[in-house]
């Protein structure tokens, strides 16, 4: 993998590790402007996520196509688990309902499930540490 390729895989690793960490440390205030800057950084953290998946799959040789098919062809490569594959597949369906819907959520449902799904992105950014240091 050239430099400039490894580089984009750093930065995106860098959003969501930032991302997930801003998170961490947010969610527990429940105040709007505290649950707006969540709703932004998990919005940024998967967006960061499905760009990653569509930069595996296309230096894999294969075709890039929607987030969610992209998840399960990273589940079927290996790449993710079967657990990883949910978690990542409700994970992308909030971020589109956090970009299309902030009036129409119910605020303590969706920052549970952003809380419950931040804890476990943890597993699937190490499997792509470590997909990218075997390239």
């Amino acid at each position: 993998m050239d430099e400039e390729r490894l580089s984009r895989y750093r930065d995106k690793i860098s959003t969501i590790t930032k991302r997930r960490d801003n998170i961490s440390s947010w969610i527990q205030d429940r105040d709007e402007k505290s649950t707006l800057a969540v709703y932004k950084a998990y919005q940024e953290m998967i967006e960061a996520f499905t760009d990653l998946f569509a930069m595996i799959l296309k230096d894999m040789g294969e075709v890039v196509e929607d987030d969610y098919t992209n998840i399960e062809n990273l589940r079927e490569k290996g790449l993710l688990d079967p657990e990883q594959e949910g978690v990542m597949k409700e994970s992308n369906g909030l971020r589109n309902r956090l970009v299309h819907e902030y009036n129409g959520l119910e605020k303590k449902i969706a920052l549970d499930s952003i809380e419950r799904t931040n804890s476990k992105i943890t597993g699937v950014l190490e499997e792509i540490r470590v997909w990218i240091g075997k390239q």
